[in-house]
């Protein structure tokens, strides 16, 4: 009995490693678009976002930075600094309305203009964002918070600002 539970540990382990060398080598291929770019922001970059139909990258830093680079050129759009959002922890681009939307440690979610990195809306969730997604009619923004030892995902109607749910996971 104990030789079989040795054997399923051991097939385990194997099975994990295996996996755990796959990801590397693929997350290594994945992450080549990002170092292949030859953009250099010369911060501590947390998110980035593409949109393929004007060749350009987006770029949130930890220190509150989101930065337009134009793929082709490797020259900067525009930048935005936003000194509370540090850092910008989440990002969403939105090509079919030249939108991109981001959450930070600030609390807020905002909408930005993707041509222009003027910001559009500005939603204060008063709690740490850690995730965004945007329906695909953009009309709600579903945001994943944290707040001591608990998270929460809470959907808003992204016109009116109005919380629309809220679930609570507490963790230890």
């Amino acid at each position: 009995m104990k030789k079989k539970i040795l054997l399923v540990l051991a097939i385990v382990f194997a099975v994990v490693f295996a996996v755990t060398i796959g990801l590397t080598v693929y997350m290594g291929q994945a992450t080549s678009l990002v170092s292949d770019t030859g953009i250099k922001t010369g911060q501590q970059n947390n998110v980035i976002g593409y949109d393929a139909e004007i060749d350009t990258f987006f770029i949130g830093t930890r220190s509150g930075k989101l930065v337009a680079y134009d793929n082709a050129t490797k020259e900067v759009k525009w930048e935005l600094n936003l000194e509370k959002a540090k850092p910008i922890n989440a990002m969403v681009v939105r090509p079919a309305t030249d939108r991109v939307y981001i959450g930070s440690d600030d609390n807020h979610v905002y909408t930005i203009d993707l041509n222009t990195g003027a910001i559009v809306n500005d939603l204060d969730i008063q709690r740490r964002v850690m995730d965004v997604d945007v329906s695909t009619d953009e009309s709600k923004i579903v945001v994943v918070c944290k707040s001591n030892s608990d998270a929460f995902v809470m959907t808003y109607d992204l016109a009116s600002g109005e919380q629309l749910s809220k679930v609570k996971y507490t963790y230890m």
